[in-house]
């Protein structure tokens, strides 16, 4: 394997009081730059567990995931900071975008971590708004914005600090259908135009159409794979 994201023997198991959990058995995995990649499978098959290992959100029991060639898990806690600051860009189903803010300031956070000079910031996020279709609710707080228009928001807080890679939790699940749409379009523009590599986690029907290979999951192990 030699891609962007590799999964390699990867296991993770939870101790629930005597009980012990496996939500990923031995995954082998490699997912090369600029792809668009959906994971399905019922509830439960390990589909946000195999996220969060990949977005060093956590580690795995066993195995070992690579990000651009380097292990996760030997890297700090310092180190996996920086590298969930640059590398990858993330999205949920719940938008998580902190109320007293703007739209503007919400997508500017992530660049202030970085340390990115105010000049900088500002013309990176009209970018960023232009790009998403918000240029003009930038001043606007997430109770003043639908819930498409804050999941627009959320994608373009993930991508502040242009990251080569965006993970995406269920990016449609609190939307109707026709808004999930329009963030499926913005994913596929996002993933063509600007040559992002998108992993997405989803149960919606439509993500596996429009990704370039479906990942299947059930029982935390990998049963099928379609190009």
């Amino acid at each position: 394997m030699n891609g962007l994201i590799e999964a390699i023997g990867v296991s993770r198991t939870y101790d629930l009081g005597e009980t012990r959990i496996c939500a990923l058995k031995e995954i082998n995995l490699s997912i090369a730059r600029g792809e668009f990649v959906a994971i399905t499978g019922p509830s439960g098959s390990g589909k946000s567990t195999l996220l969060h290992l990949i977005g060093s959100i956590e580690q795995p029991t066993t195995g070992a995931i690579l990000i651009d060639g380097e292990n996760t898990g030997r890297m700090s806690q310092r180190a996996l900071s920086r590298l969930r600051l640059h590398k990858i860009g993330f999205v949920f189903q719940h938008f998580y975008l902190l109320a007293t803010l703007t739209a503007y300031e919400n997508i500017e956070l992530p660049m202030k971590e970085a340390r990115l000079s105010r000049a900088l910031r500002r013309d990176r996020v009209q970018e960023l708004l232009v790009a998403v279709g918000l240029e003009d609710r930038g001043r606007h707080r997430p109770h003043q914005l639908s819930g498409g228009e804050q999941q627009r928001v959320a994608i373009a807080r993930a991508l502040a600090n242009d990251p080569p890679t965006i993970l995406a939790d269920e990016p449609t699940g609190e939307l109707d259908t026709r808004t999930g749409s329009a963030i499926i379009d913005l994913l596929t523009k996002i993933n063509q135009e600007y040559g992002k590599t998108i992993v997405v986690v989803s149960h919606d029907l439509e993500i596996a159409r429009r990704a370039k290979r479906v990942i299947e999951l059930r029982d935390g192990a990998i049963v099928d794979v379609l190009y």
